[in-house]
């Protein structure tokens, strides 16, 4: 018995493979989160920040910010916790100087990511006063 072929069954075929193949090599590793900074105690200071897990070990973050009347250097800061909740630094950011700044991090995203890290960007006349704040999820 002779099996015959057409282009339809080929192109079928083929795109089942494709399928499959496409199937095995997905990931559900996030490389990529935005955060939303808002603005605390009235501040109206907000913006973002947005973690890119550099593939080796290391991740960048970076924040942009819009509003407020602290145009000096202000510290930052990825902390333990929720915002909110004073917790203890886990690892200084690069100082958000005219609205932004960028650090890279010896942290994986998936090691900040979960609920159990924020970000917080302090006043810089009085560190104890947080202007900005950003739960990583």
């Amino acid at each position: 018995m002779t099996q015959k072929r057409t282009l339809g069954t080929d192109i079928i075929c083929s795109l089942a493979l494709c399928f499959a193949l496409s199937a095995c090599g997905t990931s559900t590793t996030t490389t990529m989160q935005t955060v939303a900074m808002t603005a605390v105690a009235n501040s109206g200071q907000s913006g973002s920040a947005t973690l890119t897990d550099l593939g080796n070990g290391s991740t960048s973050v970076t924040i942009s910010t819009v509003g407020g009347t602290d145009t000096a250097s202000q510290t930052a800061h990825i902390h333990i916790g929720t915002c909110g909740s004073n917790g203890p630094v886990f690892v200084a950011l690069t100082n958000v100087q005219g609205g932004g700044s960028t650090t890279t991090v010896p942290f994986t995203l998936s090691a900040l990511a979960g609920g159990t890290h924020y970000i917080n960007i302090h006043n810089s006349a009085n560190a104890a006063t947080i202007q900005v704040c950003g739960q990583i999820k």
